[in-house]
């Protein structure tokens, strides 16, 4: 087998997360004697030069000898990746470590996802990427990045997970020059050794594969057999140990932020700074330099972290210096520290790093002042109603900017009432399915009183109403929230998922047949405060609340199919049959079909952990269907056409349209296959709630007690509500190996050693 260092960047796009941002020497060219010459011949030391440049004698005296393909050095992200890139091409591969396990920092692996990305993307992420770095980097390598990085970090999450560190991936979109491009990141803040866990976990995989990993073995120098490389020396407790690269040695071995000299020479505005990772020595870069590479001749990273407390994006705080005064806008980023705190090291000849330190302050109740500003989002949701109200209130005053008041309370009552409703919806979710039903029929059927209440009134009536009405939803929003349990106001991890379009298309398809005959509608019927939504939402309420255990919840599905085709079917009808009782119909249809689609969608949240604002925030377009059918009515109505015949054209259609739609898409076995909405399996709606509603409360005290982390918290209520592995992967896209791994810790917490011990312990049958 022949393996050369083309290869190398073949073998796949993890050669290239491996090899870039390292060097790879596996046979450096010919240079001439000068470039060659080492620096100690030149008269270095004469020169001034740190002692770190000056190539010390070559080692020639060895313990042992091993001879491999390709030896890796360095057993971070980088060399782990390289040695899986060799091992799987075939190569025999050696990974030498300067410490005692594999190691590496940092807050995520980021790539550009290259399955949504185009060319024309590609290049405009790397454009991006030469202007923020003042075109100083390698163009080649970032394209080398930017082509394999996403087959790199996807290898590394799953290779990870399988070892029981899962990723939280965070994917965003980016646009540069009017080109779209797409990032995806593995994320492990969640994890307690942070993205060290993930390295841990791909260090066993890369070694069951067949590298071989030699820990505490420094390397020193590498060895030449003339102008090539051929291997490494690295010291060991048996001494210099020889090991030899027949096709090349990968450097992945990190920085020289722990060395003093190095730091200094090459990074001098890192002067005086703490060395806070002294293995990480720069001998790698060292040994390069010695054997004929060339350092880059561009200013290095700062290589320097830090900031205020772990909520100084959160809570008020102020950053004061070594004198106790403030310094700094608390909101630079802290990249950019050390400019700020080089005075404070050169007061003490760069000799103190605690010269530097600073400390953040923050007032003795930030708990409550956080919990205030977390709870913020209701009012401002309250505000923009208010400002619409007063908006209206201020016409009869100002008559002359009536237009003006007009605009302004539209825009701000359309932004309040929508982040009310999906509050409202988030208010929701963590309800039992019978309890949303519950709920939301009561809700709509609470506002038809309401409002019929409110209208016809005037004056400082009107004005008090329009005050009191905001304040009284965003206030109750509050409470619901402040009621929900901690486990459900958490961040969690956000799945990817195929949206449902089937019920959205569904519900478009309602809308457009209300739209039809909105015109038409008698006095009383409508999907909004009206007589027919009372009666619908009345009806549906009874049913649910007095009748769920008797009757499958797919029956109840087709009942806005049933009123709806109806009411279409009535509409040639002469008289109040015709008129009263299809608009009645079809608004009820409407409504009903609303919230059933509603219900779905909540399922899927409940069942996925998809936030249900991603579901709920889409569905308002089926306002526009309604829209798009009244216009489609009125231009029917232009063309001339007998009124006859054109009700029974436009009933033909849509009742086929309405019957088809409701009968392919809502398909119960796509629904739970796609997407994973099941309600419509569910045939007593009430004991499955209130089996939900004891498992939740017994998993709840279950997890206080056995100190169950987030993902097992949620791993542990799906097994107990009856799912099974494959399954909880699908909803959780989670590997079957990072699956089982979490079940055991879950075991040996909670003190059982089956599944069955822990469904029956979580009040599941």
């Amino acid at each position: 087998m022949e393996v050369t260092r083309r290869d190398l960047f073949k073998f796949t796009g993890l050669a290239a997360a491996g090899v870039v941002g390292a060097s790879a020497l596996a046979g450096c060219a010919p240079k001439t004697a000068a470039e060659t010459a080492s620096l100690a011949d030149t008269g270095s030391a004469d020169a001034g030069l740190p002692a770190f440049l000056q190539a010390p004698e070559p080692i020639t005296d060895f313990a042992d000898t091993r001879e491999y393909d390709v030896v890796v050095v360095g057993a971070g992200e980088s060399g782990l990746s390289a040695a899986h890139s060799a091992v799987a091409a075939g190569a025999k591969v050696a990974c030498v470590q300067n410490i005692g396990t594999a190691q590496t920092t940092g807050n995520m692996g980021a790539s550009v996802d290259t399955t949504k990305t185009d060319e024309a993307g590609i290049q405009a992420c790397v454009a991006f990427l030469m202007e923020k770095n003042a075109y100083r980097s390698n163009r080649k390598l970032l394209e080398a990045w930017a082509r394999n990085s996403y087959e790199a970090v996807t290898w590394w999450a799953d290779t990870a997970a399988e070892g029981g560190a899962e990723s939280k991936p965070y994917d965003s979109e980016r646009e540069y020059n009017g080109y779209t491009y797409y990032l995806h990141a593995n994320t492990y803040n969640h994890l307690e050794g942070a993205h060290n866990d993930a390295a841990l976990a791909v260090c066993d995989s890369v070694a069951a594969e067949g590298v071989e990993f030699f820990f505490n073995s420094p390397a020193v120098q590498l060895y030449k057999e003339g102008e090539r490389v051929a291997g490494v020396i690295c010291e060991t407790e048996e001494g210099n140990v020889l090991f030899k690269a027949a096709k090349g040695v990968i450097l992945a071995s990190g920085d020289c932020s722990g060395n003093q000299e190095m730091r200094d020479y090459y990074c001098p505005d890192l002067r005086g700074f703490k060395t806070m990772s002294p293995f990480r020595d720069g001998m790698g870069m060292m040994a390069g330099i010695w054997a004929g590479a060339q350092m880059t001749p561009v200013n290095h990273s700062k290589m320097v972290h830090g900031g205020g407390a772990l909520t100084r994006l959160e809570l008020p705080f102020l950053n004061l210096d070594i004198h106790g005064e403030r310094f700094m806008n608390e909101v630079l980023s802290f990249a950019y520290l050390n400019n700020l705190m080089r005075g404070y090291l050169e007061e003490y000849d760069f000799q103190n790093p605690m010269a530097a330190k600073f400390f953040t302050i923050m007032p003795a109740n930030w708990s409550e002042i956080g919990t205030q500003w977390s709870e913020a989002h209701p009012k401002g949701a309250a505000g923009a109603m208010l400002a619409a109200s007063l908006c209206i209130i201020a016409v009869p005053a100002a008559p002359e900017a009536a237009g003006a008041l007009a605009v302004g309370a539209a825009v701000f009552g359309s932004f309040g009432f929508c982040t009310v409703l999906l509050m409202y919806n988030e208010a929701m979710v963590p309800l039992s399915l019978i309890r949303i039903a519950l709920y939301s029929a009561a809700s709509r059927f609470i506002v038809v009183p309401l409002a019929y209440l409110c209208q016809g009134l005037s004056g400082d009536r009107f004005a008090v109403v329009l005050v009191l009405l905001p304040l009284v939803a965003v206030g109750s929003l509050a409470l619901a929230f402040r009621a929900l349990p901690e486990r459900e106001t958490a961040a969690r991890a956000y799945p990817k998922f195929s949206f449902p379009v089937k019920p959205l298309a569904v519900l478009c398809i309602y809308a457009f047949a209300y739209g039809l005959r909105s015109a038409q509608l008698p006095a009383g019927a409508g999907v909004h405060s009206s007589l027919s939504t009372a009666i619908v939402m009345g009806a549906f309420f009874i049913v649910v609340y007095f009748f769920s255990d008797r009757f499958s919840v797919s029956a109840l599905f087709r009942s806005p199919l049933l009123l709806m085709v109806c009411g279409l079917l009535l509409i040639p009808a002469e008289g109040i049959l015709g008129t009263t009782a299809a608009g009645y119909l079809i608004s009820m249809g409407m409504s009903l079909m609303s919230l059933l689609i509603a219900l779905l969608f909540y399922d899927l949240s409940k069942r996925m952990g998809i936030a249900i604002i991603a579901l709920t925030g889409v569905v308002r377009v089926n306002s526009l269907f309604t829209l798009w059918g009244g216009n489609v009515a009125e231009l029917l109505g232009a063309l001339g056409l007998a009124p006859t015949t054109q009700n029974i054209a436009i009933t033909v259609a849509v009742v086929m349209l309405v019957l088809a739609s409701t009968l392919m898409l809502l398909s119960e076995k796509d629904l739970a296959s796609r997407w994973g909405i099941r309600l419509l399996e569910t045939d007593n709606l009430a004991k499955e709630s209130l089996r939900a509603e004891r498992i939740a409360e017994r998993c709840d005290a279950v997890s206080a007690s056995c100190h169950l982390s987030p993902r097992e918290d949620e791993i542990c209520r799906l097994i107990a509500s009856g799912k099974t592995n494959q399954q909880i992967e699908r909803e959780l896209f989670i590997a079957s190996g990072t699956l089982k791994a979490h079940i055991q810790h879950i075991y040996v917490k909670c003190g059982v050693h089956s599944r069955k011990e822990l469904i029956a312990l979580c009040g599941g049958e």
